[in-house]
């Protein structure tokens, strides 16, 4: 066996082994992340959700794409008001961790 070992483990200080506990992470989805998860649906279902629905609304009335490019345009309203309330959302969050780690 060789002493001089590149690989051979070292022992660790108390200092890494503390520090190594802190840093464990949970696992489960917590509210951020879920957030974070659902915006693309946020964004997704208004905007094909609007033109299918004014689609409908135009066969039943008998007009010639009025009521989608309506409600296109809802649906892209819509989208934009869930991204900016996100972003609101996320900067608060950022904030507070970052009081959260200067204390």
């Amino acid at each position: 066996m060789m002493t001089n070992d590149p690989f051979r483990y070292r022992k660790r200080r108390k200092s890494e082994i503390v520090t190594e506990e802190k840093k464990k992470v949970s696992t489960k989805i917590t509210g951020n992340e879920y957030r974070a998860l659902s915006l693309g649906w946020d964004i997704a279902i208004p905007i094909f959700a609007g033109p299918l629905i004014g689609l409908w609304i135009d066969r039943r009335t008998g007009s010639a794409g009025t009521y989608s490019l309506i409600f296109l345009g809802v649906g892209i309203l819509l989208s934009a008001v869930q991204i900016c309330r996100y972003i609101y959302r996320e900067s608060i969050w950022t904030r507070e961790e970052e009081k959260r780690n200067k204390e």
